[in-house]
């Protein structure tokens, strides 16, 4: 018996404990009839030595003298409904309560289309039970998919063309009249019942027109096509998609100069790259390049395209003075024609790799020539074409540098979205710089009267309630006085390294501003909530978040490069050996901070000048200006240019 059995089971055991045991139809099972609860009473009685059950007409005890079992009042069993004890933990009879049916505990099945369980009285399920489900509103996600795997969004197979969109199809709840609706494709439903559907502010498919293809993407080279932007396909994204029956065939080309050929681009869709139609060399010598096709004449001149040739003989060495083709030069290259030049080895060239910077999604690495090389996130890694830097700096979603001629450049994040702050859109224009910082949704820059300017986060006001609990002032507190020489950006917070050699910081966060006061630095490194600074005699100090011993476990010892992550830094000793501290020396967790090996995998062995880290890849140069990275393995982040790599 269940806890649903109605309580005239107790009051039909009492009606037979009153009739002798010949009366058929008294078993310890049985329920009352229209009667029930109250199937015997005294009232029924005719007189003392009578007792009737069921006083129906067609149900009636037979009364004969030799039958009736004597019954006096006095022992009658009083069976009224009010006296019968009542089971806390059965139905009361179509009432809810706490303990008949507690709905509110009823586990709702994950991506169904029930929304809740409540005590409804007038419902009862097969089992007895009063709680009702509540079902989601038509067309509301939930989860189905074919051979039993749970999904809400199923890809597009067909990529869009130029009449036709690349459509996703979804799964909603649908339900037929008053029943209980089902999760079913969208797309098998009828027209009317997707469009009310989406009248009422659902989506019901995802759509990809050609037309939104992202411009810089080559539409002869890649497809357009709709798919799942997350590994359990709960939401759909337009991708670029690779044709690999293009690969190697012609695209269009810039002009009638030029042919194009669809070609792979590490990190990049396919790329219709453009070569020139040349005319003809009048030398043996390689460097030698005639000019290309007129586009109005499609003739070819005589004389020797100075620029493409001499451009022939350039090299990535950073030593490398000048370069020029000249085959009848007594100097020439007997194969090549160039004639190469470079600068003392003992100059500032003989150290090629300056800075190395690591970002949220990508890593720069900057020449003493002014060379930037950059990988990664494309968006975040490709500096503005044809500029030289002195110095750079890789934020969270964007990069900062100072060309050779003091102005600022940034790239990266300008979507004017959740996350764009103007930390690349509000990059100063006019005046004169010598450092920058790029952190999480801001930038700074030193300028060369020695004052600060920082843009980004907090320079306007119009900030969401979402984004307003990341502006700590980080911006907006920038000091006044014209006293730095370099700066560094985080998370909440920016710090400077003032010409007197001390450390002062603005924003919020977790100590990230208290600095000791007692120690001259000579450099700065500032992660999203603490910073390093490295004293003159190489020593470290460190301050801000206490998690995963980034300040407890500061290593003793000498260094010339230190850089800060998030949960994690590391330096290179004086001696060229690499140290890492951090995540997972500690067990304290926090939002975003993983173990990706970029403290444990780090290099043995000396031979190490610069590190650069970020939350979760690490890399560092070697004295022969070669990049070894790890932490995030085999993400581009971590997979320096092959010319960079050991």
């Amino acid at each position: 018996m269940n806890r649903f059995t109605r309580s005239s089971t107790v009051l039909g055991g009492l009606g037979c404990l009153l009739v002798l045991a010949w009366s058929s139809g008294c078993t310890s099972g049985a329920a009352g009839g229209e009667g029930a609860p109250g199937d015997v009473t005294t009232a029924d009685l005719p007189g003392t030595d009578v007792v009737t059950v069921d006083a129906s007409p067609e149900v009636v005890v037979d009364t004969s003298p030799e039958d009736v079992v004597d019954a006096s009042p006095e022992d009658v069993v009083d069976a009224s409904p009010e006296d019968v004890g009542a089971d806390p933990d059965t139905d009361t009879g179509g009432v809810c309560s706490e303990e008949a049916d507690e709905c509110d505990s009823w586990v709702v099945p994950v991506g169904g289309c029930v929304d809740a369980f409540e005590c409804d009285p007038d419902f009862t399920d097969d089992e007895g039970s009063h709680c009702r489900p509540v079902f989601k509103a038509n067309g509301s996600p939930c989860l189905g998919g074919p051979d039993g795997e749970q999904a809400q969004v199923i890809a597009a197979s067909a990529v869009a063309t130029d009449s036709e969109v690349s459509t996703c199809d979804r799964f909603v709840c649908h339900s037929e009249a008053d029943g209980a609706p089902e999760c079913a494709l969208a797309s098998t439903l009828p027209v009317t019942v997707q469009l009310a559907m989406e009248l009422e502010g659902h989506f019901v498919k995802h759509e990809c027109a050609l037309e939104d293809m992202p411009s810089d993407v080559s539409g002869e080279c890649n497809d357009w096509i709709c798919g799942c932007a997350t590994d359990d396909c709960l939401e759909a994204q337009c991708k670029v998609k690779p044709d690999d029956s293009m690969l190697g065939q012609a695209c269009a080309g810039a002009d009638a100069c030029f042919t194009g050929t669809c070609y792979v681009v590490p990190g990049a869709p396919y790329t219709c790259v453009q070569s020139p139609v040349l005319c003809p060399a009048v030398s043996d010598a390689s460097c030698v390049v005639m000019p290309g096709c007129d586009a109005a004449t499609g003739g070819c001149s005589d004389a020797m395209d100075e620029t493409q040739s001499n451009g022939a003989c350039d090299n990535s060495d950073p030593c490398l003075a000048s370069a020029l083709c000249d085959p009848d030069h007594p100097e020439a290259d007997a194969i090549t024609g160039c004639v190469l030049v470079y600068e003392d080895p003992e100059s500032a060239c003989g150290d090629a790799i300056v800075s190395i910077s690591a970002g949220g999604g990508h890593t720069l690495a900057l020449q003493a020539d002014g060379l930037l090389w950059g990988w990664g996130t494309k968006a975040y890694s490709e500096p503005p074409e044809g500029v030289l830097f002195k110095q750079v700096s890789a934020g969270k979603s964007h990069s900062c540098g100072v060309d050779l001629e003091g102005s600022v450049h940034c790239w990266g994040i300008e979507d004017g979205g959740t996350w764009d702050f103007g930390q690349v859109t509000l990059t100063p224009t006019e005046g004169s710089y010598t450092h920058v910082a790029a952190g999480w949704n801001h930038s700074c820059a030193v300028k060369d009267d020695g004052g600060v300017v920082c843009w980004g986060i907090g320079s306007e006001d119009n900030l969401t309630a979402e984004q307003e609990p990341y502006e700590k002032g980080q911006v907006t507190g920038a000091p006044t006085e014209a006293a730095f020489q370099a700066v560094g950006a985080g998370h909440s917070h920016t710090c400077g390294l003032k010409n007197d050699g001390s450390v002062e910081c603005w924003g919020g966060g977790s100590g990230v501003v208290d600095v000791p006061t007692d120690t001259h630095f000579v450099s700065l490194a500032i992660g999203l909530h603490h910073g390093c600074a490295l004293g003159t005699e190489g020593e470290i100090t460190c301050w801000g978040w206490t998690k995963f011993g980034l300040i407890e476990d500061v290593p003793d010892g000498a260094f010339q490069s230190v850089s800060c992550g998030y949960g994690h830094s590391c330096a290179v000793r004086t001696t060229g050996e690499v140290v890492c501290w951090g995540v997972p020396n500690k067990s304290e967790g926090a939002p975003q901070v993983t173990d990706t090996g970029q403290v444990t995998d780090a290099p043995d062995g000396p031979g190490f000048k610069l590190v650069g880290v970020n939350s979760t890849h690490s890399c560092a140069v070697t004295t022969d200006d070669k990049v070894t990275c790890w932490g995030s393995a085999g993400s581009s982040k971590s997979t320096p240019p092959v010319e960079l790599q050991p």
